[in-house]
Formats: C-alpha cells, structure tokens, sequence
C-alpha cells in the first residue's frame, strides 16, 4: 500500500507515492515480473535465469541463479519461494539457501504450494496436483525461524538425520543442535567444542581416551 516498483532495464525502485521519491534501489537487470510473499514483506523479482530475494523492511538481497535453465513459474508459500525451470521444482528460503523438491518431466506452471500438495498448470492448460515430500524445506525453515522445537519434531519423525544434515547444521551454526542427535563420541566431542558445551566436550574426551582431544 502507497509504493510502486518501477522496473528499468538495470535497476530497480521501490516508489513512495506520498513522498514522491524512491525509498530503495536494487540493481537488478532484465526483470520480468515480480512475486510477494503473504504478508508483503519479501518479494522476489524474476528474471529469465535468476531470481532476486528482496526483504523489504531490511533490504537485503539474496539471489539464485539458474544456468543454463530458465525460471518457468515462482509462487511463494509461508516464507518459502517455490520456482520451476523445465526439469526441476525448487525452493528457495529468505537467506538464498536453495534446494531441489522434486525432478518433472516436463514444464509446468506453479499456482499453489500447500503443505504436500503442488496445485500446477500445464502447457495443454490443464490443472494438475503433485504430492511432495516437504520434510527438508520445512526443516531448514524452522532452522531459520530458530524454531528448535520444530526442528527436533521433524528430525525426530523422520529419516532425516545422518552425516549430510549434521554437516548442514554444523556449516549453518548449528552445533548445539546437531548435538542433540548424534551418538558417536568423536563426533560429539567436536560438536560440543565448536557449541562451547565444555562439560560435553570434557565428557566425551575422557570417553575417547585420545591424547589429541587434549592438546
């Protein structure tokens, strides 16, 4: 309400109506429409090979670029963006970190993303439900969100955990909570170290018994 976006060829303004004046800039190129999230606080502006995550209270910008695909359709759904390109649903979080949903084997165009359900389009305009599973989208979101009650009830409810989503955590500043589902006492003792939980660290070192946990 009471601002524009007026897109160029290179750049890009939000428009304040009551002032008369542009109250932020992006340079971004080539864009050919413009997706906002529920609440219109993020809106992503979509190019033929890239999108642009903009926040609008903030103003940062996270971006995904799609080479050599084009982006066919984007929709947004809670805080997640959901694009297409001919081979591929994917998902996009605020802070840029992306994922595949599922392969397609042909185009579509996205209406709707609710929960498991994908409510798409067809070229021959024929209106189609795919069923996905939302398991790791809705992880790394409640991981955004800090929500490690949700975090856990995800894990916890699913084959989600092994090395590759203990590595997520641990890249992503998450080793008090990678602390909660790993076992192994070497990779606990490393885990509690980068957590600073000392009294983990110290526990497991006298469990491993290993000169190098000590120096």
């Amino acid at each position: 309400t009471g601002t524009l976006l007026l897109v160029g060829e290179e750049q890009v303004l939000l428009w304040d109506l009551q002032q008369g004046r542009s109250i932020a800039e992006f340079n971004v190129c080539n864009v050919k429409y413009v997706s906002w999230s529920a609440d219109n606080q993020r809106f992503a502006l979509i190019s033929k090979k890239s999108i642009h995550i903009i926040d609008r209270q903030s103003g940062s910008v996270s971006a995904v670029v799609e080479e050599p695909n084009q982006v066919k359709s984007a929709v947004w759904s809670d805080d997640l963006l959901f694009y297409t390109n001919a081979h591929h649903l994917k998902y996009v979080l605020p802070n840029g970190d992306s994922g595949v949903v599922c392969t397609v084997d042909r185009p579509f165009y996205l209406l709707r993303v609710q929960d498991e359900s994908v409510f798409v389009i067809d070229r021959q305009g024929q209106l189609q439900v795919i069923t996905i599973d939302p398991t790791e989208h809705a992880f790394k979101l409640a991981l955004q969100r800090h929500d490690l009650q949700r975090v856990s009830e995800i894990i916890e409810s699913s084959p989600l955990v092994g090395q590759a989503i203990i590595t997520y955590l641990r890249k992503n500043g998450y080793a008090q909570v990678a602390l909660r589902f790993v076992q192994d006492a070497g990779s606990r003792f490393e885990l509690a170290v980068e957590a600073g939980r000392l009294d983990i660290a110290l526990y497991e070192a006298e469990r491993l018994k290993s000169r190098e946990c000590w120096l």
